[in-house]
């Protein structure tokens, strides 16, 4: 499956934006999926977690890519031979930072659970991306 992408600019601190999410315990403030989340050490390549949702479902999770001046990317299973990779990037621009929220499915049934929940994971990372500004712009 192609990735798919969530963009919108934001008038914050890039240190603020990497707190919220280097800090799993934060994550259900921007993410209304998230119940709980929770973190094996330190934010880093390859650490491990669990992150709970509101539905009660709980999932492991492996950070893949971890670079405080621009990306996190996490990767944890969706269901039976699909995992789903959440990346969050951000680059400075004049009108603030320009953050981009994108999903993607991968394994052998991604194309199949693609099809079948295509709206929904969209609308979860939009609401994601604008979770994540809406509580940015709160501390300004």
């Amino acid at each position: 499956m192609n990735p798919h992408q969530h963009t919108t600019t934001i008038q914050a601190d890039p240190n603020k934006l990497w707190a919220l999410c280097a800090n799993p315990a934060l994550w259900s403030r921007w993410d209304p999926e998230v119940q709980e989340a929770t973190l094996e050490g330190s934010m880093r390549i390859g650490a491990t977690g669990q992150l709970t949702t509101v539905k009660g479902q709980r999932f492991p999770f492996r950070v893949l890519v971890c670079d405080p001046s621009q990306t996190l990317l996490l990767s944890h299973p969706l269901s039976v031979g699909v995992d789903l990779l959440l990346k969050l990037h951000w680059e400075g621009n004049p009108a603030g930072i320009q953050l981009t929220g994108e999903i993607q499915l991968v394994g052998p049934m991604a194309a199949l659970k693609y099809r079948m929940s295509k709206v929904q994971l969209l609308q979860r990372l939009e609401q994601r991306v604008h979770g994540l500004r809406r509580e940015l712009e709160s501390y300004r």
